[in-house]
């Protein structure tokens, strides 16, 4: 049994990509199965832009909010760190869909706060002091932005401007109010541990070099210990998510011309071509050992039929073969000095026969193990990381969507796989 959980430490779950990996999914499962004693409250400065979906064997739920464990229900109390951003009325159905109280849920007060003027702006029709305009104009309309006005909230409280809305002015908030780290430092610091969730993808980070092309804040370890009022001290192992086949936005927005709203691609292919325009946009590049393919491509690899659009603008994603450079870099800069695992999802898009399996002798299939091999687990990548003193235990491999459906190799296990 490894130990993911130690006490007086926060074992903390990224996405190492662009987003989408299923990270929620994963960070879910390790709760349920690796959670110890001591582990007894979790952390995230989720902002609303980015979902989890979060699926068990009879229910699903998608979280913009809270941590993806809430499905769970077995835990004493979760944080949501001042870095987070969300709209009033998404947290309040959060809350309410769950029936948390403040023993359950804390919220610390400079929690930055979504109003409509940001939503708005961020969708091109106002500017930024709220004054309206005649149509849609907005550099986010071309970059991918999920347009919930989360980076226009995060730059008002920047700008410390006089209509920067914080969750301390919110009535309705009040009862969840607390000094979050204040609260979480006691507990470790009592033997305790936590799971910590970063939301989105390290590749979309503020500070990447894909910028503009990014998100409104960095993605990653040492911006989840700032984002939460927390020392580095505190951190412990460190799980790394990925997908088979990373993924990003969709490049274009799709705007109806009767009443400008923003279609998904149901509703777009729902209008009538009269009725309807196309904002041309970029989402952003790769990494050079990548490539832009398609949804067939991944249809034909597995021998399954393959397509997903995103879970909060319900357009088409794009997707792109796996990068080795991108997993060494994320591996390398998230690494807090203890224990480390790599997680893999989507492993049923490489072999759509492995799909919900939970046992290594039906998951290892040739088509599998020479993707790891290729990508994964190889002597060039294991000294790369070892050179880089990144402690590798073990490999977590996801089969399909609910937070069951996984395998986890240890590095033994691995190493044995390339021999």
């Amino acid at each position: 049994m490894i130990r993911l959980f130690k006490p007086g430490k926060i074992t903390v779950c990224l996405d190492g990509g662009a987003g989408s990996s299923a990270k929620g999914a994963r960070g879910a499962n390790i709760w349920k199965y690796y959670k110890e004693k001591h582990t007894k409250f979790v952390v995230n400065t989720f902002m609303e832009n980015a979902a989890h979906t979060i699926t068990t064997e009879d229910k699903e739920y998608i979280y913009q909010c809270l941590s993806s464990i809430s499905i769970l229900d077995d835990y004493e109390k979760q944080y949501i760190g001042p870095g987070a951003v969300f709209a009033e009325k998404t947290i309040l159905k959060e809350i309410a869909d769950h029936k948390l109280t403040s023993e359950k849920l804390g919220i610390h007060p400079n929690v930055a706060i979504v109003t409509q003027i940001d939503v708005d702006y961020e969708k091109g029709l106002v500017d930024f002091e709220g004054n309206k305009k005649a149509e849609h104009s907005s550099a986010n309309l071309k970059i991918g932005s999920t347009l919930h006005g989360v980076g226009a909230a995060r730059a008002r409280r920047i700008l410390r401007r006089p209509d920067a809305v914080i969750a301390k002015m919110v009535p309705t908030l009040n009862p969840f109010m607390c000094n979050t780290h204040e609260e979480i430092l006691e507990r470790l610091q009592n033997g305790e541990s936590s799971l910590g969730e970063i939301a989105q993808g390290w590749q979309l980070s503020l500070f990447s070099e894909f910028w503009p092309k990014v998100t409104s804040r960095n993605c990653s370890v040492p911006a989840f210990l700032d984002d939460t009022l927390l020392p580095m001290t505190v951190i412990g192992p460190v799980v790394v998510n990925y997908r088979t086949f990373p993924i990003r936005v969709n490049n274009n927005k799709y705007i109806r011309i009767s009443d400008g709203k923003i279609l998904t691609w149901d509703e777009f292919n729902s209008t009538t071509e009269s009725d309807r325009k196309i904002i041309k946009g970029d989402s952003g590049g790769c990494y050079q050992d990548q490539q832009e393919i398609t949804w067939d491509d991944v249809s034909r690899e597995c021998g399954e039929k393959i397509f997903e659009c995103t879970s909060l603008t319900r357009l088409p994603r794009r997707c792109y073969s796996f990068s080795t450079i991108n997993m060494i870099r994320s591996l390398i800069y998230n690494n807090s000095g203890d224990d480390m695992y790599i997680s893999v999802n989507f492993m049923n898009y490489i072999d759509a026969s492995v799909k919900g399996k939970r046992t290594i002798d039906e998951v290892l299939t040739p088509k599998v193990v020479a993707w790891i091999k290729k990508y994964i687990w190889n002597n060039k990548n294991l000294l790369t990381l070892d050179k880089a003193d990144v402690k590798i235990k073990g490999m977590f491999i996801g089969t399909w969507k609910t937070i069951d459906d996984s395998i986890f190799m240890s590095r033994n296990e691995l190493v044995s796989l390339i021999k």
